[in-house]
């Protein structure tokens, strides 16, 4: 793995030690709005509403409640 290319994405944290992979902790944020745009102005960044949430299958209770 080279780090200096290395974003985070989390793709490879099956074969790579660079994470602590700790399964008790996944969750998700939710994020509203945003755009990507060709007109010069650049893109409008989404909102960060939520920044996280438990995911506990298979109902995701707290993500649909949110």
């Amino acid at each position: 793995m080279d780090e200096r290319k290395c974003i985070a994405c989390s793709r490879c944290k099956n074969v790579c030690d660079y994470f602590d992979w700790d399964p008790t902790k996944i969750g998700v944020a939710i994020f509203v709005g945003g755009k990507t745009s060709n007109t010069g102005t650049g893109p409008r960044l989404p909102y960060k509403v939520i920044p996280w949430l438990p995911v506990n299958p298979p109902e995701y209770r707290e993500i649909v409640a949110a």
